[in-house]
């Protein structure tokens, strides 16, 4: 579906120039568009069969015209639905700056249930109902689609989600609270309303905030001060009575190692602190034998608490 722009090529071999306003449709939408749009803007149906002879057909008087994107799969699924055609879950995240990387799948709900189709990488399947969009292409606002993605994830791929838009202030507690009021029934609304009332207590990622439930409060360990400033750099959590950081390692966050490895050699010799480090695996799966770690850390440096057993612990 890839190659030049069949407008620019129109442009060049045509007499026939199209109308500014075509151009800017085609544009707008990312290169997608409705025959029926052509037809509204004024083209004859010869000009349409001509202007999309070099296009890609989507769909049924559905075409694209030059390089695919997922803005332009997502456009296709919104064209496709029909008036009322509103982008939803992870592909409204991902639209709206939540998700990092586009989802392979582009969910669109729709009033009518189209029979779902691919343009290149991407899937573009349908919900039946009416919901609210947004921007262009029209999406779910970022609340609406954070309870909407919650139907397709496990706790831990919400918990991310959730956690990223919260900390970077694309909705507020209050707002994503009553998003999931408004509606009956959702799916970890729980962890939803847990995540919102730990907003602004220093949790930056999804990872920092099973970590504080799964690790600390589990095994009533010691809150250690967050997202913390020492003098060779900022850690995620630091216990300064007893010297011992925790560090919280996203694959994607963290990329050089060197760089963090240099930061923890300089906080054993030049602070005599001792950094222990976990990512998701340990924290979602491994949270007893995590919390054993951090206990036994704090007690060799003069932590007199002990650890409470969880009900995932193994009997002893």
């Amino acid at each position: 579906m890839r190659g030049s722009s069949g407008v620019s090529l129109w442009r060049m071999l045509s007499r026939t120039p199209l109308p500014d306003a075509v151009t800017r449709l085609i544009r707008d939408q990312c290169g997608v568009v409705m025959i029926a749009q052509l037809l509204d803007g004024g083209l004859t149906r010869q000009v349409c069969r001509r202007l999309t002879a070099s296009w890609a057909r989507i769909a049924p008087g559905l075409y694209i015209d030059g390089s695919v994107s997922f803005e332009s799969a997502a456009w296709a699924g919104v064209l496709r639905a029909g008036p009322g055609g509103v982008v939803g879950a992870d592909a409204a995240a991902y639209l709206n700056g939540v998700l990092r990387d586009p989802p392979a799948e582009v969910i669109v709900w729709s009033p009518s249930t189209p029979r779902p189709f691919a343009v290149e990488g991407w899937r573009v399947t349908f919900r039946r109902g009416r919901r609210v969009g947004r921007g262009s292409p029209p999406r779910l606002s970022v609340e609406a689609c954070l309870v909407d993605l919650a139907r397709d994830h496990d706790e831990v791929g919400v918990v991310d989600a959730v956690a990223r838009a919260l900390a970077q202030r694309r909705t507020t507690p209050e707002r994503l609270l009553a998003a999931v009021s408004d509606r009956e029934r959702v799916r970890h609304a729980r962890t939803i309303k847990d995540l919102c009332a730990a907003a602004g207590a220093g949790i930056e990622s999804g990872l920092e905030w099973l970590f504080q439930r799964n690790v600390v409060a589990w095994h009533r360990l010691p809150v250690p001060r967050r997202q913390a400033s020492t003098q060779e750099g900022g850690v995620d959590g630091f216990y300064d009575e007893w010297g011992v950081i925790v560090e919280l390692d996203g694959m994607r966050d963290h990329c050089d190692w060197s760089k963090d490895m240099l930061r923890d050699n300089a906080h054993a010799v030049r602070m005599d602190a001792v950094t222990l480090r976990y990512g998701w695996n340990a924290v979602t799966r491994q949270p007893c034998e995590v919390a054993g770690q951090v206990a036994d850390a704090l007690a060799l440096r003069g932590w007199k608490g002990r650890v409470r057993r969880c009900r995932r612990c193994r009997p002893r």
